[in-house]
């Protein structure tokens, strides 16, 4: 009994712990505004939050159109990354990132559950941020990925599966993707380098500082490792991904980590133009449903005096959202 005890005591020891390590890693206090960490909509009282995870760039610019479409029914929060205001050198590790969010989140809603979403490379950022929570002993209702790659499947594309592409879808969709690809080259040069007179000078160190988050995160995710995860996962994932994404499979590849506990559904766009009008649409239309399900299970557990906990597991679909 004595053992149990002390067992427990070390657990709760280690946890706050893993917390104040995060919260020394804060850009900033939770307020408003550019530069800091957190963009928020106003507090919806009893309604169940949205945490929204950067993408690769860092900045949560891109939140927009969903919270556009969500946000008068559901408080969204948007966790921007460190080194986005150039205060502070980006962090280079996912497993840190993740730490620092998990802090940040917990001082908003101390317990679970918690909704995660993640764009691109936030996905991966939200799925360790899932993996921290539950080692915390906290819920995650949902964790949601939006044409998010598994690290074990984010490489580039060799000439013989451009060739096998072109095979297989054929040569108009073939120069779609070389066009996309070289327009991504051309973005991620101007990132770096865009001093077009006229600017202002805070947009051209924004573009400065958005290419060092970018790099970083890129490092990181070369480095992690990605572990099983005891949960759901619900990707969105364009129709129209690039030659990874298609080399990937339909789960692109986070099978390997979930098993079938993955729902896929599909959208009808890019990897660009999936969080725009009107791809992205369909994507909240499905966390509604989510959203609507985590508050029937929410107010079902008040009823019996229960906890929440998360959604129950679902078999792995493949829905088409329009």
């Amino acid at each position: 009994m004595a053992k149990a005890r002390r067992a427990q005591t070390d657990r709760a020891a280690a946890r706050q712990q893993r917390r104040d390590r995060g919260r020394s890693r804060r850009t900033a206090p939770l307020r408003s505004g550019a530069g800091n960490r957190w963009c928020g909509s106003p507090s919806k009282p009893g309604k169940p939050a949205i945490y929204w995870i950067h993408g690769a760039m860092g900045n949560v610019v891109s939140i927009k159109p969903l919270a556009d479409q969500l946000g008068e029914t559901y408080p969204i929060y948007g966790l921007q990354a460190q080194g986005i205001d150039g205060k502070l050198p980006p962090l280079e590790k996912v497993e840190d990132m993740a730490m620092s969010y998990v802090a940040a989140i917990r001082d908003v809603d101390p317990e679970g559950p918690y909704c995660l979403l993640g764009y691109s490379g936030g996905g991966v950022i939200g799925y360790e941020m899932a993996r921290q929570l539950g080692m915390d002993g906290q819920s995650v209702a949902v964790l949601a990925m939006i044409d998010t790659l598994a690290p074990t499947h984010a490489h580039g594309a060799s000439l013989a599966d451009w060739l096998r592409f072109a095979y297989r879808e054929g040569l108009d969709r073939f120069a779609e993707q070389i066009r996309n690809s070289w327009s991504l080259r051309l973005n991620q040069f101007t990132r770096r380098f865009n001093t077009q007179p006229g600017e202002a000078e805070t947009v051209e160190q924004l573009i400065a500082n958005s290419a060092l988050v970018f790099d970083a995160y890129v490092r990181a995710q070369s480095y992690y490792h990605t572990l099983p995860y005891d949960g759901d996962v619900l990707l969105f994932r364009a129709k129209r991904g690039g030659i990874p994404f298609q080399l990937a499979g339909p789960t692109l590849g986070w099978d390997d980590h979930v098993g079938d506990r993955v729902e896929v559904v599909e959208i009808d766009g890019t990897h660009e133009t999936v969080i725009e009008p009107p791809a992205v649409h369909g994507i909240g239309d499905k966390l509604r449903e989510k959203m609507e399900a985590l508050e029937r299970r929410s107010a079902a557990a008040a009823a019996d005096g229960s906890a929440p906990g998360a959604l129950p597991a679902s078999a792995p679909t493949l829905l088409a959202a329009k």
